[in-house]
């Protein structure tokens, strides 16, 4: 039996006694692989949990099972989490280990930490690194449920590629992360309000008597909103008037949210220590407190990564080997995690060559980001990468960056 069959849950769970496949569906006389070996599976329970708003369905393998059950949780989340409660304590009570698993998602990470103050070891698995069989597939819950849990026996087997990880962060590090979160949808709100007012005096022709550009120009075209003409000469019709004054309300209100969220990050940024990431960050000329506070915050630890190619692959500034025998090329980058990151490196890495102009990564990429084109975008892609590299080392290692300028204090 192939991956890709064994992923899908089909033609690998057969009954007890079956004449022609073995226990673990492969044919009789051939060899399963190593990881699956019935031998090496370790002594424990295996439980995937999928997880819905009306039920949850958990899917159960143990060792001396030749395939996985499939339960059902219903009723309310506290109900569903007090019966999966008294399964797991009598699992301990028959001496097994407990291992667990289920999708990232929507349901965050407080299940992860329900399940390990009771002693029991989860999974958080990233879900695009599930492989997914060509074509259109069958898809319930119960499927789900059923080949999460078959992965996890592949992986507590050995074979610790077929996903990936997530590692959860700590309660304290994912409220921390919510401010600057906020604050980026925030932007992004008046970026959009603000557009559509542009767009809807150009929609009738009026003339703009202040560059779109200014600070809070909207509220300059709205106190001529009296004297407003089409283009043709015609006097705007009074629902437009409307809509404009509403429109200014709510990016006002969005506007003063923003200068809300900002205040609240500085007296956040001046209370931290002298020696913390984000006062260490903010020293350097073109980084301000609200990057470093966006970037700390995103990341939750810099110690968390071992290597600069971790950090840049967190981020997804990685490119994309296709390589085979002598001949291949390189990709683009992957963009794997949140956009945010990336939009805020690429800006950080803007800043970075105006204000740190002598710095020997400035030099570096200086001459291509003069260019146009193709060769500038990814000239500033790989400059955000290794920018990022020497903060981490910088952060974490106190190695300066080469030629970089400080803040006079």
């Amino acid at each position: 039996v192939d991956d890709m069959s064994h992923a899908r849950g089909e033609d690998v769970y057969f009954p007890p006694g079956d004449t022609v496949f073995g226990p673990l569906g492969a044919p009789r006389g051939s060899r399963a692989p190593r990881s699956l070996e019935r031998e090496t599976w370790p002594m424990t329970t295996l439980a995937s949990l999928e997880l819905a708003d009306k039920d949850w369905k958990v899917g159960v393998w143990r060792k001396e099972d030749e395939k996985p059950s499939v339960r059902t949780l219903r009723g309310t989340q506290a109900r569903k989490l007090e019966v999966l409660e008294k399964w797991l304590k009598a699992e301990k009570e028959r001496g097994e280990q407990v291992v667990c698993i289920y999708e990232a998602g929507r349901y965050g990470v407080w299940l992860d930490r329900w399940l390990r103050e009771r002693g029991m070891e989860n999974r958080i698995v990233a879900p695009h690194t599930l492989k997914r069989p060509p074509g259109r597939e069958r898809k319930t819950d119960r499927l789900d449920a059923i080949k999460l849990v078959s992965e996890l026996r592949r992986y507590e087997g050995g074979d610790q590629r077929c996903f990936s990880v997530v590692r959860p962060l700590a309660l304290e590090d994912e409220g921390r992360r919510e401010l600057t979160r906020e604050r980026d949808e925030i932007v992004r709100e008046c970026t959009r309000h603000s557009n559509r007012l542009g767009s809807k005096l150009r929609l009738y022709g009026i003339d703009l008597t202040v560059a779109p550009r200014t600070r809070k120009w909207w509220e300059a075209e709205l106190a001529q909103s009296g004297e407003w003409k089409t283009g043709d000469g015609k006097k705007v019709p009074e629902e437009v008037v409307k809509y404009m004054r509403r429109e200014v309300e709510t990016l006002n209100h969005f506007q003063r949210r923003l200068a809300e969220i900002n205040k609240e990050l500085k007296v956040r940024h001046e209370q931290r220590p002298e020696e913390s990431p984000e006062r260490r960050l903010a020293k350097l000329k073109a980084i301000g407190l609200i990057t470093a506070e966006s970037l700390t915050s995103e990341f939750g630890s810099w110690n968390r990564f071992t290597s600069g190619r971790r950090i840049g692959s967190f981020v997804g500034l990685t490119p994309q080997p296709r390589l085979s025998g002598s001949g291949g090329q390189i990709l683009s980058i992957d963009k794997a995690g949140r956009p945010f990151l990336r939009k805020t490196l690429i800006e950080l890495a803007w800043m970075w060559i105006r204000w740190q102009p002598q710095s020997a990564l400035a030099l570096k990429w200086g001459p291509r980001l003069r260019m146009k084109g193709r060769i500038k975008r990814m000239a500033i892609v790989a400059l955000a990468r290794q920018l990022l590299v020497r903060l981490w080392l910088y952060v974490t290692a106190g190695v300066e960056i080469p030629g970089a300028k400080y803040k006079a204090a």
